[in-house]
């Protein structure tokens, strides 16, 4: 896959997402470890989202940035929501699934998960 990437990041620029690598297998680590070493010689942008426990060893090179992004409070969050699905009553089931109320972890939404202490 390392060789794939980096071959196409020779035709054009490339860009890469990871999500959610507080839930990375070591196997997965291992692979993303190199692609980072490869970077700072290739067309590439890596953009990748964690939980603020997950640990990586990227923190000193160069090529890299880190952006955090904090929760929107409540009512950021419902502005967006309205200005995303509408403020119509059909769209309040939409609302609470993007708010996280149906057991999903909220992903820039202010707030507790309904079933956390």
């Amino acid at each position: 896959m390392k060789l794939l990437l980096l071959e196409e990041s020779r035709r054009g620029p490339v860009l890469l997402v990871f999500e959610d690598l507080h839930w990375i297998d070591s196997g997965t680590q291992a692979v993303l470890d190199t692609l980072v070493d490869s970077l700072p010689s290739r067309r590439v942008l890596l953009l990748v989202s964690y939980r603020p426990e997950y640990q990586h060893t990227w923190n000193g090179r160069t090529y890299y940035a880190q952006l955090r992004l904090d929760a929107l409070s409540p009512e950021d969050s419902q502005v967006l929501l309205d200005s995303l699905l509408g403020t119509e009553k059909a769209m309040a089931s939409a609302q609470g699934d993007a708010r996280g109320t149906h057991r999903r972890q909220p992903v820039l939404f202010g707030g507790k998960r309904p079933d956390a202490s």
